[in-house]
């Protein structure tokens, strides 16, 4: 198995039917195949900012 690329996985555990656990809380919440809904319940839920910041890709501009 390979490791996951986002960092919202350190406060995750993976489940089973594309669930994950929060480590912080206990919560199980769907992935639906992203990362998005896990990400938006640390922003929301723990005031987390920083892991959703840290993990956008940063656009790089040519002129």
């Amino acid at each position: 198995m390979s490791k996951p690329k986002s960092e919202v996985w350190k406060y995750f555990d993976k489940k089973m039917n594309g669930n994950a656990m929060c480590k912080v809380c206990g919560k199980i919440l769907r992935t639906s195949g992203n990362t998005s809904n896990l990400m938006g319940h640390l922003k929301k839920m723990h005031k987390l900012p920083s892991v959703i910041n840290n993990n956008k890709k940063e656009k790089v501009s040519t002129i």
